[in-house]
């Protein structure tokens, strides 16, 4: 994970209430979501790989995907984009009405 543990807690901080939105970031030549924006994204696109890294100095457990095909890319574009900049998109779910409460279960069933 190239971002700074600060940028990580900014993303952190935005996804703790996330209901409907997919973001983005670009890592290197990847787009790369966390942690309710990658359940949310899972669920859009169910052959997704979803990843689990652990940060034992911080004591978190941050969950992610990445999307490295345009087809991948081309079904986000289906939905609404609210963002978009070079290093940064988001997209608008809410029109799915995608409930969220199974994303603490998905996240614990998740490999390291």
């Amino acid at each position: 994970m190239n971002n700074s543990m600060c940028d990580i807690f900014t993303i952190l901080t935005k996804e703790i209430n996330n209901t409907d939105r997919i973001r983005l970031y670009r890592d290197n030549d990847v787009w790369r979501a966390y942690e309710r924006s990658a359940y949310l994204m899972s669920l859009i696109l169910p052959s997704i790989c979803s990843s689990k890294s652990v940060n034992h100095y911080y004591e978190i457990i941050i969950v992610s995907n990445t999307v490295c095909c345009e087809d991948c890319m081309n079904v986000l574009f289906e939905h609404e984009v609210v963002v978009k900049k070079q290093n940064y998109l988001e997209f608008n779910l809410s029109p799915m009405q995608i409930s969220i409460e199974k994303f603490d279960e998905w996240k614990e069933n998740i490999l390291e």
